[in-house]
Order: structure tokens, then C-alpha cells, then sequence
């Protein structure tokens, strides 16, 4: 046989070994289309209710595509109300859960506002329709899984909104201060100015915890420290409802995360973790001189956990850097175990006579919890900033914020202010009728 017919001969073969091959796929592909499960519809139902509907938006749904045992899967969104202004807050909640997994590792964000409930602002696009808003569930291997938002923005007329803003306090992470600011109806040019303290009569709060409060100025301080660290993150729905002078009301939202380490330690690293609750936020002077914090230790281990070992870390400011001596436990904690459940009560001292170089002293706590798990925990005690004096003192040159510090002084009736106290007052708009 010549060259050339071997060469048709092999082309031949080729051309059928391809069409078997497609055959072969075209039975595999009928055969999944039989025994396949039904895929879920994407998406959520739309929401038809009109202003003011107190109803719920819920959508069910399967996520876009079949989701690996490692993706959350998110089971229900639900919308209050589903339906609002352009401009207006609503309630999203989502509800998700990992497939064979834990669910209390699970992180939530809904258009970027982390936690669940979040409040979310609902926009009107300029071309008339509702801007999308996504959830979004992060597993604890950082997959994710995403579902839009079943609601709907529709243009009205303009009316007053409240803002709240929060943050954590210094030296106690677990105390938040609020402040609502109610926004005026806006003006000409698209502002919307602050209305004045005065013409709101008090605020009235709902912290997400069971706990309420009713205030006549626009700040409040809350402390969660008390809350129960089951889960890694805990969301806490802040509701504020500002009662105008002329018996109006007007409300707004704030969802505060707050991660939950102790139950992280315990989950992830198999680690108790020894947590301080301080009385006060800075130490205080007794009358013979010394610095005296009152403070409280807990755990979230079932039963009370040893504590072995204490190290004192005392940090200088003269250039000797950190010196490090082992102390007895009783002398720092006044027992040899934390008890479960309501902790335990001590005192961190700095004595009166202790060298005037020391800034502060660390206490690191080493132990075992009863079932054998190491604990750890850290605990300090700083020495305050000097009240300042006619001979100590950093001058302020700044004409603004000069008249800052005069006007605070005459609010707050005190013969000095701090920066927290300045920007508190800002941010509740005491200073914005200052020239």
C-alpha cells in the first residue's frame, strides 16, 4: 500500500473514533438530564406590598449554583418593611446555615453592613429602579455565598431621618457609646443640616439585648460585657426613637458586631481565655496615693478554671524597657481559681510609693480549666495622664479649637476637658453655632 492510502486510511479511523466519542457524550448528557435532582430557582420572590405596609418581604431560595459541603447555604431572607422611601432604612435578616458544618461560625453582611439584623438604606437609581442590594454569608473557611435582597425603593416626599452612630469606648472594649443626630428635611442645594438639640425633647433606646433607656441629650453609653458568647459573633440591633418638641417622632437603626473571642479561643484553639471586666475605665488615686482598678475575671468554661502562673510585665518610660518578675497568684487574683459563670472580683494596684519611671504593669495569667485545656489571659493596670497645670502643660494654638474647650467647659461645668469629651460634644452638634 502506498503512503498516500495509508494516510486517507488513518484519517478514516480518526473521523470515526470522533463521532463514537460524541455519541458516548450525548447518551451521558441524557442520561444526567434523567437522574438529576431539580435545580431551586434563583432568586426570591418580588415583593408587592405598598407604603405603609407593616408586612414581611421573605424570600426562600437555593443558592445560584449546587453548593460544596464547605460554602454556607442561606436559607431565608426577610425584609421589614419591603417596601420603603428612597433614602429609608429596612430591616434585613438572614438566616443561613453549613451544611453538616456549625452554624455559629457564620459571618453576615447585607450591602455591606455586617451582622444580622442589619439596617439598610434602600436607594432609587437614577434610572427609576430600586439600586440591588446583596447578603452575603462567609463560612468559617472564608467561602462565601451570596443572594439578592427582595425590596423595593420608591420616591416620596421628604421627610426627617435619624442617624445613629457608635463606637467602643477606650480601655473597655465592651462599652459602646451612641449618639442620634436628626436630619432635617433637605435643603435647596441637597444638604441635610442637623436640627438643633433643642428642639428635641429625649431619645428613647432599644439596645438589642432586652435593655432600654430614655435620655434627654443625644448620647448614651451601653455596656454589653454581660452578654452570652455562644456563637462567634453577636449582632445587636440598636433602635433609637427621638421625640421632636412638637410630639413627632422619628426613628433609626444601628446593628453593632461584636466578635466574641472567648468562644473563638475555646473553638478554634482549644484555649480558655481569661477576660477582665474593669469597674472604672482608668485606674483612680486613694487617699494615701496609691492607683487602685477594680475589675472582674471570667471565662466561659462550665467549670472554674486554676490559675497556675502569673508574670508581671512593668513597662518604663526612662529607657529600661520591660522587666519581668514572677508574682503569687494570690497576691494579684486573692484565690487560686476563677469560678465559672459569675468570674471573679479583684483589685490591680500600683503602690504609692512605686517608681515614678512606671507606666504600667501587665499581669499574664497562665492555667487549666478542669477538663484540661490551657487558659491564658492579660490583665493591666496604667498609670493615668497628669491633669494639667499652669506649669505643665502643651499650649493650644488653634483659635477654633480654643473656643471648643471654652464652650465644653461651660457645658459640662468642669475646670478642664478631655478630647473624648470635645469630640462627644461635636458629634452631638453642641459646637455648630460657634463663629
Amino acid at each position: 500500500m502506498s503512503p498516500h492510502l495509508r494516510t486517507s486510511s488513518s484519517r478514516r479511523g480518526r473521523r470515526v473514533l470522533l463521532a463514537a466519542a460524541a455519541l458516548l457524550l450525548v447518551a451521558a448528557w441524557g442520561l444526567y438530564r434523567q437522574v438529576r435532582p431539580p435545580r431551586a430557582p434563583v432568586g426570591g420572590p418580588r415583593a408587592e406590598a405598598t407604603l405603609p405596609s407593616p408586612e414581611l418581604a421573605i424570600a426562600r431560595r437555593a443558592p445560584a449554583s449546587e453548593p460544596t459541603p464547605t460554602e454556607p447555604v442561606i436559607d431565608e431572607i426577610r425584609v421589614d418593611p419591603p417596601v420603603v422611601c428612597d433614602g429609608d432604612e429596612a430591616i434585613v435578616t438572614v438566616r443561613a446555615h453549613m451544611p453538616g458544618g456549625d452554624d455559629r461560625a457564620l459571618h453576615v453582611a447585607v450591602d455591606g453592613v455586617r451582622g444580622s439584623p442589619a439596617p439598610v438604606v434602600i436607594r432609587v437609581e437614577p434610572s427609576g429602579k430600586t439600586r440591588p442590594v446583596v447578603a452575603v454569608v462567609v463560612g468559617p473557611d472564608d467561602k462565601a455565598t451570596t443572594a439578592p435582597v427582595p425590596v423595593e425603593a420608591r420616591t416620596c416626599a421628604p421627610r426627617r431621618r435619624l442617624e445613629v452612630g457608635a463606637h467602643t469606648l477606650v480601655n473597655a472594649p465592651d462599652d459602646w457609646e451612641m449618639t442620634a443626630r436628626v436630619l432635617d428635611v433637605p435643603t435647596r442645594d441637597g444638604r441635610r443640616p442637623r436640627l438643633p438639640i433643642s428642639d428635641v425633647r429625649s431619645y428613647q433606646w432599644t439596645f438589642g439585648d432586652g435593655t432600654r433607656d430614655e435620655t434627654p441629650t443625644p448620647t448614651v453609653t451601653h455596656s454589653y460585657a454581660g452578654r452570652s458568647q455562644d456563637r462567634r459573633y453577636t449582632t445587636m440591633l440598636v433602635r433609637v426613637e427621638a421625640v421632636l418638641a412638637d410630639g413627632s417622632r422619628v426613628a433609626g437603626h444601628q446593628a453593632l458586631e461584636l466578635a466574641n473571642h472567648a468562644y473563638a479561643s475555646l473553638h478554634d484553639r482549644d484555649l480558655v481565655r481569661l477576660e477582665g471586666r474593669f469597674r472604672t475605665r482608668f485606674a483612680e488615686r486613694r487617699p494615701g496615693g496609691a492607683l487602685e482598678q477594680v475589675l472582674t475575671i471570667s471565662h466561659i468554661a462550665d467549670r472554674p478554671v486554676a490559675v497556675t502562673e502569673v508574670i508581671a510585665r512593668e513597662s518604663y518610660r526612662d529607657g529600661r524597657g520591660v522587666l519581668e518578675h514572677a508574682v503569687p497568684v494570690k497576691d494579684v487574683l486573692g484565690a487560686p481559681e476563677v469560678p465559672a459563670g459569675r468570674g471573679l472580683e479583684t483589685t490591680l494596684r500600683i503602690a504609692a510609693d512605686a517608681d515614678p519611671a512606671l507606666l504600667f504593669v501587665t499581669y499574664l495569667l497562665r492555667g487549666q480549666a478542669a477538663d484540661g485545656k490551657p487558659a491564658l489571659g492579660s490583665l493591666t493596670i496604667m498609670r493615668p495622664t497628669p491633669i494639667p497645670t499652669a506649669d505643665q502643660h502643651v499650649a493650644v494654638t488653634d483659635p477654633q479649637l480654643v473656643r471648643k474647650i471654652e464652650a465644653a467647659r461651660k457645658i459640662l461645668g468642669k475646670p478642664f476637658v478631655t478630647g473624648e469629651e470635645i469630640a462627644r460634644l461635636e458629634r452631638e452638634g453642641a459646637f455648630d453655632t460657634l463663629e
